[in-house]
């Protein structure tokens, strides 16, 4: 399984990606040019999931876009994130049986 993964932090202009586990990270215009970097260089990567954070609808374009170029893309609630985080592992629920584990 991929331990690596993209996130975006998506603002009025600019907008930041963060890559992991590499720690690469940049900034790019909200434009055409802008909207059309990350495309470019997440795609030699192999990210299957994109995550971006939900900031008064100015992710929907980037997720459109990165939709378009055949990412899935999550669009996550910034206070969710943040309540999952302050829960820590002990408090998160176990995944249901599977029948085909047993």
């Amino acid at each position: 399984m991929r331990k690596d993964g993209s996130c975006i932090d998506v603002a009025k202009d600019p907008f930041d990606v963060q890559v992991q586990p590499a720690g690469e990270a940049f900034s790019v215009p909200r434009d055409d040019v802008g909207l059309a970097e990350p495309v470019r260089r997440l795609q030699p990567l192999g990210f299957t999931l994109i995550a971006l954070e939900a900031t008064a609808e100015y992710e929907v374009v980037v997720a459109a876009t990165l939709a378009a170029a055949a990412f899935l893309v999550a669009v996550i609630n910034p206070r969710q994130i943040r309540d999952f985080a302050r829960a820590g592992p002990g408090s998160w629920p176990s995944p249901p049986p599977c029948g085909h584990c047993s």
